[in-house]
């Protein structure tokens, strides 16, 4: 969830930029290429917009449950970033995202701030003492527990992934967790124990990308050396459960007053591609087209139409629609049902246009041009927006020249992805209101 809500920042800072600068606008920030430091990459966009962003992808390895190496990782992200954020300006907060096997970090600093990347990435890495800020140690672990225990019941969007992850994979499999892990393991994590977690090498090394002014990117070379690197272990992959034939299934939900229906099947395997991109896109284009708008708060309820992330390793592909208050689940099963059936029409010219928008917005590739420039210079907190999509980029080998040539993108590619999305075994579930009115009403 903590991804779309980032997707939607990146659309309302940068969409109107990327239009305008689609134009053939002078181009006024170089390119540069990724350099191999200390088994780390690390790439540096130098841009005159007054500031820089900065991500990190931190790998993390899956040791013993996968559910209780999930969470641990969540309370690692949340540790990390408060101490991290100890190195910056008041009101600067280091944003985090727990993805299917790493997490990303990612801040703006501004102006004369920008030379505290060498220390903020030096203490987002550790390293941590088992005794040494016990109490943040602590807030850190109940944190996360407290996040991983709403997703795994309060939150509707989060409620029904965690169902369809447990449907879906069979048990052993690393993918079989609620996306923010067992919030009970937390709860017998000693302070040697979270250390130890702290301490853990980035499996593979991490992917560091920069964009905007430093005072010396060569600075954060010499961080990035005293960080060791671990070797990438592979995630335990089972074959999938049979849910041929099966029903939908009824789950009861205290804190809803209207049924939510979820439809969810395990995303395409292979590298991640634009066509992939443009294809999920284009399913979210005809959600909002079909569904109009949202019955009620479905942001607060993290249970946007579509849930798909890859960039972020996501295994499944879920839609969600919300019913009627005080009326049944036919109505929004329907709908989904319908919007299955669309993914095998092939996109329109519209429609691809649309999503090509879209995308060009969330992932920009150097050089940038002068108008791009200048929307950063305008929004500077979107340069993190930018950094964050170079080093997804980065993460899994999509290189500039590929992403510039995304309109040159065969629509008979995309409408395949598109029909991959949903082609695979689907499972149903409802979360059915029991919400009783404490004034009886």
């Amino acid at each position: 969830m903590m991804a779309s809500m980032w997707k939607a920042c990146v659309r309302l800072t940068v969409l109107a930029a990327s239009v305008a600068a689609s134009a053939q606008a002078p181009v006024a920030a170089p390119s540069s290429p990724w350099s191999e430091v200390a088994g780390h990459r690390l790439r540096v966009v130098e841009a005159p917009v007054g500031g820089c962003g900065i991500s990190v992808v931190f790998p993390w390895a899956i040791e013993g449950d996968a559910g209780a190496s999930r969470a641990l990782a969540h309370a690692a992200s949340v540790h990390r970033a408060a101490i991290a954020d100890r190195t910056l300006p008041e009101r600067v907060r280091t944003q985090r995202e727990l993805a299917e096997g790493f997490c990303v970090f990612s801040v703006f600093l501004q102006g004369p701030d920008a030379a505290l990347a060498p220390r903020w990435l030096q203490a987002l890495c550790g390293p941590f003492g088992a005794r040494d800020d016990a109490d943040v140690s602590a807030r850190s672990l109940a944190l996360a527990a407290l996040a991983s225990d709403d997703a795994d019941w309060l939150y509707p969007g989060e409620v029904l992934q965690g169902l369809a992850r447990r449907a879906l994979f069979a048990d052993g499999d690393s993918r079989r967790t609620a996306a923010l892990g067992d919030a009970a393991s937390l709860l017998e994590v000693t302070p040697e124990q979270f250390a130890r977690a702290l301490s853990a090498a980035p499996a593979g090394g991490l992917t560091v990308a920069v964009v905007g002014e430093l005072p010396s990117g060569a600075a954060l070379e010499p961080v990035l050396r005293a960080i060791p690197c671990a070797s990438v272990g592979a995630a335990a992959r089972l074959p999938l459960r049979d849910v041929e034939g099966l029903a939908l299934a009824v789950h009861k939900h205290s804190r809803i007053d209207a049924a939510y229906v979820g439809c969810a099947a395990v995303a395409p395997e292979g590298p991640v591609s634009l066509a992939r991109l443009l294809a999920i896109e284009i399913l979210r284009i005809r959600a909002r087209v079909r569904f109009s708008s949202p019955r009620g708060n479905e942001s607060m309820a993290r249970a946007p139409f579509v849930q798909h992330e890859p960039m972020l390793g996501d295994p499944l592909v879920l839609l969600a629609r919300r019913g009627v208050a005080d009326a049944g689940s036919d109505l929004p099963r329907r709908e989904l049902e319908e919007l299955v059936a669309a993914c095998a029409l092939k996109a329109d010219p519209k429609e691809m246009s649309a999503a090509l928008a879209v995308v060009r917005a969330e992932f920009q590739a150097p050089p940038f041009a002068a108008l791009q420039l200048e929307a950063l210079r305008v929004v500077p907190a979107a340069l993190a927006t930018r950094a964050r999509s170079l080093a997804l980029l980065g993460l899994h080998g999509i290189d500039d020249s590929t992403l510039l040539a995304i309109g040159d993108l065969d629509a008979a590619s995309v409408d395949a992805e598109l029909r991959q999305l949903l082609n695979g075994p689907r499972v149903w579930h409802l979360l059915e209101p029991s919400f009783l009115s404490p004034t009886g009403g």
